[in-house]
């Protein structure tokens, strides 16, 4: 049981998708829907700090949020093998390490070209709007977030998390 907790720890990132499609027709009159989950696992993260504007936290065990200093996080996935068809339902799970009375918010960034280890609070990439927002957190517990919206297809993804607490939470990475 500890190794396989140990595993689902270290994968505490990822993003589903379910990929609905017709399947065989069935007596040439009724259809029978399928569906499918594939889950995809984070390409790059790291966070940045305001308090270390120069430094860079990429490749590290654990992503942090704070509202004070500002520190953000940053999560990228490359989308693939969906053979064009549509998806009906996208959910990030985040894995929080330590709980904090308030959530996260999770945002969308335009730019896919940040790299994993050399963000820094200076040159880190712009977020756009909020994509979904996380209860308050309970440490050592998953947390999903809808974000469907966001992701339509096939491509790379990249999310940004804050969050208005000032104390530090950390997320699994």
């Amino acid at each position: 049981m500890e190794l396989r907790k140990g595993l689902l720890i270290r994968c505490a990132l990822i993003i589903a998708l379910i990929v609905s499609f017709m399947g065989v027709e069935l007596n040439h009159s009724h259809a029978a829907a399928l569906s499918t989950t594939m889950t995809f696992t984070v390409s790059a993260d790291c966070y940045v700090s305001g308090a270390n504007p120069t430094i860079d936290y990429g490749g590290g065990v654990a992503l942090h949020v704070n509202s004070s200093p500002d520190t953000r996080s940053f999560l990228r996935f490359a989308i693939s093998g969906l053979g064009g068809l549509p998806v009906t339902q996208a959910t990030l799970r985040l894995y929080a390490n330590s709980g904090a009375s308030a959530g996260l918010i999770v945002k969308s960034v335009a730019s896919n070209s940040w790299p994993e280890n050399g963000t820094t609070y200076n040159n880190m990439p712009a977020m756009g709007g909020t994509l979904a927002t996380v209860a308050p957190l309970n440490g050592g517990a998953w947390s999903s977030v809808d974000v469907t919206s966001y992701i339509q297809g096939e491509g790379t993804f990249s999310f940004g998390v804050v969050t208005t607490a000032t104390t530090d939470i950390s997320l699994a990475a």
